[in-house]
């Protein structure tokens, strides 16, 4: 029968029957011979016009037929045969696209090669994959390795059962970012380069610290935000993995942070000032996600489209052309629970654009919060494991190993308490956080500002005084922290203060200089049951304003100090304790010396005086030995420093209750030499200031003192016969145990002191913080003393914007609220780093007992510390025999 079809369609061709022709082929399917008919047509030299203009009116009817047949049947051969002769996809396109077509379509732009066609199709299903490969084809190679990472990222993050971030694992992952970085190999180095960096970051492969910080310089430099928030990320939950024993701890505040975080980071060894200066950068990056995502408009100002675009590639956004319709990616991801979307043709849903901002807003308020208590989480493990590191060494200094010393820098616990204020404080700040999370950030609070108070003020006093603990407590966060902790020993116990409560309340006014007037109101109000505390507050508030009050300040001080002493104090709940008692009792000396001093000279210690540079609000007694005293004055002046030395004489007869007092307070047993050191101290320089003879062996020998002094301090100290005959041994004492003797001259007194360990002092100096400093530290540098001395401190140790902070490495940013207070006290420093050597050459020899690993961390330590400053004195002796220790430490471990 079709033989028949097709002898008559070739008579009516012949005749050049056009219409009947053709209508043959059509009605027994035969378009293969009526394309061929057409086409003898067009190609015959007798074809006139007027048949040309009566073949086109068929035409366009037999090749619809034709289309719609091929179609039916999903004949691509066929199709792209017949799209040839058309000339043209139009038909066939719009034929396939309104039957939903889309795969039929996609395959025959591919064999037609209309490679840019196909991607637009792929592009239009949300095949983001095959749209690559056709731009791939199209020679379009950095579209289509941007593709491939976009897959990769929308994948690893939003798979069926993920909330997002960490990065997950999927089929053939590794294979998609090899072949991104193929792609991006054949557009140019530089972009190679960034496709490497975004491929290693998304990559399952195992990272560490040194490389990811190397990626992290490579984000900014390209400035891709995306790759940067990826690798701020990854090293956080790096930092979130490492054991507490294996964090740096720095012994003071770093003047460069980028520069030092960059150093610890490039030996994979993470430290708090290295999470605190990612946790801030990235912070800051999401702060301005979640400004854009808020944003009334579509962001199209400054870097807004940076991170439009970059929420657009987190959630897997597409955006058509139009650039006012949105789709999903992937439809089902756990995001998306609040919004509605709308299936279209293809693998795609729309969205609605302000739901996906309202949802991806959310998303990051939660990311936001989660990581912040993450982070407080793993300072809390720090500030746990830094107690159990003091108790450790307060059992034994010979034994404590270096991991434990290391954490006992006062300054890096502060820091860490800092860090904890500060993360806690912008997550309480948030609306959306939860009950339960207020509840533990609330516990960690109270927790680090208890603790807060025995970094401030040291059991063991020479713990405090180094450089970097100069101004800590002068920051926002720690005047906070310290105002939040008066705020809490205001509570009454029972309706009443306790004797523990106002002497913490004093030593923080003493530390902190002015309050608010309304601590200042609450305190007085609450102490005016207890007559000689609420004198001594009153006092004090005017001392502030005027400091011809600083006599009725001493007087009041040891009134009330004597009234407590002299209390029942067995039993009662939270009575002063002994570290608290010495320091007030240490502050009386030295404000009650320093008035007399006009006349006589005062001795005090390098410890005590650093302590008076601190507290802000005795500032005042600096000052007052320049102005003399009048002398009648003077008399109840002299009656206090009796008053200190009855006080003590009496405590250091009653050993026992010595004892009972200390177990009864917070302190431990093992910090009872170090508080009898202390008394010993105490009671040799109220002697020396009142001018009584003393015989120091005979009162320690006869109340069995001896056996409890700190044993360098003992040992130094037991061929002092009379100590104001001989300053020599005092002064040693001291010196073994990480003291000095300071002497303040009165103006007349000309005295010989070269053969005495000693800082002498003019009066002059006491009023320059400046000479103060550069006498107990003679090691600080002129430019490091004027920071130190003239540097206004900025309100916050909480960073602004540090967006810029690898702009510049070397460089401070003038708008980082980064608390500049000091450099690493050097002397620290170089007894740290010495300590260190001496003990991985000790730990050496017995290499059986030890980690390779423990070992070459202590290593990447020292090296770390010693680069902070070695460059810029290499001419020190201390420095020199460090780097020859850390030779021969090299030496033998590479040898292992």
């Amino acid at each position: 029968m079709a033989e028949k079809w097709l002898l008559a369609a070739d008579v009516y061709a012949k005749a050049k029957c056009f219409s009947k022709c053709l209508s043959m082929c059509t009605q027994a399917e035969l378009f293969d011979a009526g394309l061929r008919f057409i086409k003898q047509w067009k190609d015959d030299s007798d074809f006139d016009k007027l048949k040309n203009h009566e073949l086109c009116k068929v035409e366009k009817s037999f090749l619809e037929s034709c289309i719609l047949h091929y179609v039916t049947l999903r004949d691509i051969t066929h199709m792209v045969e017949l799209a040839k002769v058309l000339q043209s996809m139009d038909l066939i396109r719009n034929s396939l696209k309104s039957r939903g077509l889309l795969d039929e379509l996609i395959e025959l732009e591919k064999v037609m090669g209309n490679y840019i066609e196909a991607a637009d199709l792929a592009h239009f299903k949300g095949n983001i994959t095959l749209e690559a490969a056709m731009l791939q084809k199209a020679g379009h190679f950095e579209k289509s390795a941007s593709l491939i990472l976009l897959h990769v990222i929308v994948n690893s993050l939003w798979a069926p059962g993920s909330m997002g971030w960490p990065l997950k694992k999927f089929a053939k992952k590794e294979k998609f970012l090899d072949k991104a970085k193929v792609m991006a190999k054949q557009v140019s180095d530089s972009f190679y380069d960034l496709v490497s960096s975004e491929a290693y970051i998304l990559s399952d492969r195992s990272k560490d610290l040194s490389n990811l910080s190397e990626h992290l310089v490579k984000a900014h430099k390209f400035q891709n935000t995306r790759l940067e928030i990826f690798t701020l990320r990854e090293i956080i939950d790096i930092h979130l993995q490492f054991e507490p024993c294996k964090y740096v701890w720095e012994p003071g505040l770093v003047s460069d942070v980028d520069k030092h975080t960059n150093l610890i980071m490039s030996q994979s060894i993470c430290s708090v000032e290295s999470l605190m200066h990612n946790w801030k950068l990235w912070k800051t990056k999401i702060l301005k996600v979640l400004s854009h995502l808020s944003s009334s408009t579509q962001f199209k100002e400054n870097d807004f489209e940076l991170y439009e675009q970059f929420c657009f590639d987190y959630f897997g956004i597409l955006m058509n052309s139009d650039q006012n319709t949105f789709f999903l990616l992937i439809h089902e991801a756990s995001w998306t629970n609040r919004c509605k979307a709308h299936p279209k043709p293809g693998n795609l849903s729309m969205i609605n654009f302000e739901a996906f901002k309202e949802s991806a807003h959310q998303h990051w308020i939660w990311e936001l919060l989660s990581l912040g208590v993450k982070i407080l989480k793993k300072l809390e493990s720090l500030i746990s494991f830094s107690k159990c590191c003091v108790k450790a060494c307060s059992r034994s200094e010979t034994t404590c190993n270096v991991f434990e010393r290391k954490v006992l820098f006062p300054f890096s616990k502060a820091r860490v308490i800092l860090a904890i204020y500060e993360i806690g404080k912008f997550i309480r700040e948030s609306d959306t956080i939860s009950l339960e999370s207020i509840d533990e950030i609330n516990r960690i609070f109270t927790s680090s500002s208890e603790f807060f108070f025995s970094i401030l003020f040291p059991i063991r006093w020479k713990d405090g005084s180094n450089m970097s603990m100069l101004d800590l407590h002068t920051s926002t966060n720690a005047r906070e922290i310290i105002e939040e902790s008066i705020d809490r020993d205001l509570r009454p116990f029972e309706g009443k203060m306790t004797l523990g409560q106002i002497t913490r309340l004093v030593m923080l006014m003493f530390l902190s200089g002015n309050l608010k007037d309304r601590l200042f109101d609450n305190i007085i109000q609450k102490l005016s049951c207890m007559p000689p505390w609420h004198a001594l507050i009153i006092t004090f508030k005017g001392f502030l304003n005027s400091s011809s009050q600083s006599i009725s300040l001493i007087l009041k001080l040891e009134h009330a100090l004597s009234v407590a002493f002299n209390s029942d104090w067995k039993g009662k709940c939270d009575y002063m304790s002994p570290h608290c008692f010495m320091y007030l009792l240490d502050c009386l000396l030295f404000c009650a010396s320093s008035c007399i001093g006009s006349e006589v000279s005062f001795f005090s210690t390098k410890s005590t005086l650093f302590e008076m540079l601190r507290c802000r609000g005795l500032k005042g007694y600096m000052d007052t030995f320049v102005a003399p005293c009048e002398s009648p004055a003077i008399i109840p002046v002299r009656n206090c420093l009796s008053s200190i030395i009855d006080m003590i004489q009496l405590l250091l007869k009653e050993k026992c209750e010595i004892k009972e007092w200390v177990m009864q307070s917070s302190m431990c047993q093992f910090d009872y030499c170090f508080l009898i050191t202390k008394m010993v101290i105490t009671l040799c320089l109220a002697n020396l200031n009142s001018g009584r003879t003393f015989y120091l062996n005979e009162f320690l020998l006869h109340n069995s003192i001896m056996d409890d002094l700190h044993e360098k301090f003992r040992d130094a100290i037991a061929g002092c016969l009379e100590i104001r005959k001989d300053l020599i041994y005092f002064s040693n004492a001291l010196s073994v145990d990480q003291d000095s003797l300071v002497y303040v001259i009165s103006r007349d007194e000309k005295i010989d002191f070269s053969e005495v360990n000693a800082i002498v002092l003019k009066p002059e100096d006491l009023s320059c913080r400046e000479n103060v400093i550069a006498k107990l530290f003679p090691k600080i540098s002129r430019s490091e003393l004027k920071i130190h001395c003239e540097q206004e401190l900025p309100g916050s140790i909480s960073g602004g914007d540090h967006s810029k902070s690898l702009i510049q490495p070397k460089l401070l940013q003038k708008n980082e609220q980064v608390d500049l207070a000091m450099r690493i006290d050097q002397d620290d420093l170089e007894k740290t780093c010495l300590q260190l050597c001496i003990d991985l050459k000790t730990r050496l020899r017995s290499y059986d007992e030890i980690k390779l690993d423990d070992l070459i961390l202590c290593l990447n330590t020292l090296i770390a510390w010693i680069s902070q400053d070695a460059q810029q004195r290499d001419g020190d002796p201390d420095i020199q025999k460090i780097r020859k220790l850390v030779i021969e430490i090299k030496f033998h471990t590479s040898s292992m």
